[in-house]
């Protein structure tokens, strides 16, 4: 049963801000630790595979062990105190990093609490695996054009290596997540907890711990930064096909042959033209006669032809 503390004062009690466990021989649990001989993974299963980011490389592991710790130990009350923040942020993506960071550095008391990937849709499957995947891309179609500004390229063939595509693309997501890490938030001032949140009064709020327990917070104010999700469309088998969406798609390892992109929004397309300059054979299929139907109409007509030229076929 969840006690009440929507009635009680506040309480400043001296906690930790949270921070990795540590293990027998005193170094931070972590998930490079699971990598397998020289930096290969094994097949991934169990929780790096729940997590959703694979394969298990050296990359990848570090990206991990920066935005979803192996093993975190969140802040706990003194004994007979409680959890009260003047902030919480539910969802550690942009607008939850932000609000966390901003308030300690302007002197509230402020939480975080994240359940999955610190860094959100933004690090993790989004902006910054997109564009390095484009900036790749952009080399493809800058070989194919160069003769257009006198330089000619001697090889016959283009050749693409995906596999250091991809890897290129963990590399730099890596790099960037320190910006983004729950080390980085506690280094602000920010508490983390990892787990979920439930709301239970307009002030309070119980979170489920990933590693076990709950932690009851009181709160002043809450932002919920919980962002969205994919709208898979209502195709009859498409749940019995091994479709991909922004959260699956930078774990591929290998080229596709033939690609369908349902939709002619900005993120499908974005991929769409990824895709067709690195030799896969794109369609896309549109759900009304016009492409990005919420933008300008001439520059959608521009759009369209250009999409064209790099091989993208429409229907």
């Amino acid at each position: 049963k969840r006690r009440s503390m929507a009635s009680r004062p506040p309480i400043q009690a001296s906690i930790g801000l949270g921070k990795p466990a540590k293990a027998a021989n005193g170094e931070d649990k972590s998930w490079q630790s699971e990598v397998g001989v020289n930096g290969v993974s094994h097949p991934v299963g169990g929780d790096a595979e729940d997590i959703g980011v694979y394969p298990l490389d050296n990359n990848n592991a570090q990206l991990l062990d920066l935005v979803a710790p192996l093993e975190w130990l969140n802040p706990a009350p003194e004994f007979g105190e409680e959890l009260y923040y003047d902030l919480v942020a539910v969802g550690a993506g942009a607008g939850g990093l932000v609000s966390a960071k901003q308030s300690a550095r302007r002197g509230a008391k402020s939480a975080l609490v994240e359940k999955h990937l610190a860094g959100g849709d933004c690090l993790n499957v989004g902006c910054v695996p997109s564009k390095a995947l484009i900036r790749c891309a952009r080399s493809c179609a800058e070989i194919r054009h160069a003769v257009d500004f006198g330089v000619d390229v001697m090889a016959d063939t283009m050749v693409v290596d995906f596999g250091r595509v991809m890897q290129r693309m963990r590399e730099l997501r890596a790099k960037i997540a320190p910006a983004d890490s729950l080390a980085g938030t506690t280094g602000v001032g920010a508490a983390c907890f990892t787990g979920t949140a439930t709301f239970t009064s307009p002030n309070t709020m119980e979170v489920k711990l990933n590693g076990g327990g709950y932690r009851e917070i009181r709160f002043g104010k809450a932002v919920v930064a919980t962002g969205g999700s994919a709208a898979i469309p209502p195709i009859a088998g498409l749940k019995e096909a091994p479709y991909h969406t922004n959260v699956s798609l930078f774990n591929m390892t290998a080229m596709p042959e033939s690609m369908v992109v349902i939709g002619a929004g900005p993120i499908g397309l974005e991929m769409a033209q990824a895709f067709a300059l690195f030799g896969t054979k794109v369609t896309c299929v549109l759900r009304s006669s016009k492409l990005l139907p919420k933008e300008d109409p001439d520059a959608a007509a521009l759009i369209y032809e250009r999409l064209k030229a790099d091989g993208i076929e429409f229907v």
